[in-house]
Parts: structure tokens; sequence; C-alpha cells
């Protein structure tokens, strides 16, 4: 499980279930963006937060040559796995509470600013139609911060299999603590 965290916290705070994945047979690899944690450095644009994500893959991808690979991303973090999975090869796509794009996102929040200001366009529904990889969203019915119609918007522009798994009750920072959550995700990896 390749997993592409959001935008805040750090490993502290994303590993909060790593039992999850031992229970059911998967290793799971994370890492900070640069800034983040313990990593030195500062994001001064997207194509960095690209660049980290490919590096990181590179340095562990050939360790799981012909075993089952599963890219998961999570909030701001689901942009950056679109990116990646239209690249490399994997078993599954994972976008946790996705959104269309920054720019949609920041029309959203803040009508009135211009999109050419946005720092870090991550414009993923103008990608997610290359994915060839079959891909499960879930998303919270209760999501304030990213709205679960971002999910839809981007499901219906998929070409591969897909499936939206909208999980009743879950918020944005707290979908991974609701079982319906934790089910579907183990019914996705089960079946590979």
């Amino acid at each position: 499980m390749f997993f592409i965290h959001g935008n805040g916290g750090n490993l502290e705070t994303w590993t909060s279930n790593i039992g999850y994945y031992k229970k059911v047979n998967y290793d799971l690899f994370i890492f900070d963006f640069r800034g983040y944690g313990k990593s030195t450095g500062k994001i001064q644009s997207e194509i960095q937060l690209h660049q980290d994500v490919q590096a990181a893959w590179n340095i562990i991808a050939p360790r799981y040559a012909n075993k089952t690979t599963v890219i998961y991303g999570r909030s701001i973090g689901t942009s950056l796995a679109v990116e990646l999975a239209r690249k490399v090869k994997s078993d599954l796509l994972v976008l946790v509470s996705p959104f269309r794009s920054m720019v949609e996102m920041a029309k959203q929040e803040f009508p009135w600013v211009p999109s050419r200001v946005l720092k870090y366009p991550l414009n993923t529904e103008h990608k997610i139609v290359d994915i060839k990889t079959p891909t499960v969203f879930l998303h919270g019915s209760r999501d304030n911060i990213i709205p679960v119609a971002h999910s839809e918007a981007l499901l219906t522009l998929m070409s591969a299999p897909a499936q939206l798994k909208v999980i009743e009750g879950a918020g944005h920072n707290d979908i991974h603590h609701f079982p319906a959550y934790l089910d579907s995700l183990t019914e996705m990896l089960e079946s590979l």
C-alpha cells in the first residue's frame, strides 16, 4: 500500500491505524513531503509535490515487483495519487475524499479570489480520464471540506472500472474511524 497523505499533519498523525494493514496482510509505505514532519526542505511548486511522490515510488516499487500494489491517496494526496497512477502500474487506486481541482475548491471557499493566483492547481479531473487502473472512491457523506459531489463528478470521468462508496455519517477527518470505511477497503484489498 503506497499511501500519499493529505495536507495537514505528517507521518506521526497519518499512521494512526497501521495495525489495520498488518491485519489485512499488506505492507504500508508512507512518506512525508519535503517540509513535513522530519523531512527537510520546502515545497514551492506543484511540480515538487509530484517529484516527491515519484522519488518515493522509485525507491519502494522495485522491492514489490510482482506483488500486489495499491496506490492510496487521501484528500490532497488523491490528486498526486492520480498523477502517479497515470505513469506506473498498480493493481488498485484508492481515492479517499478526492477533489476535482484546487480551482474548484477555491471557487467553493473563496469565489472572489482569481484562480490564476493558485500555487498548486492540482487538477484531478483533467488527469483522471487517463486512469486504466481499477479505482475505488471512498467519501464521507458529511464531508464539509470536500463535498461528496467531487467524488461523484470524478467517477463520471472514469473509463477504468470504478466505484464510489459513500460512508454514511463520516466527515473529512474521521472517515477512517468508521467501520463501513474499513469494511469497504478490506473488501477491495481482499479481492485483489
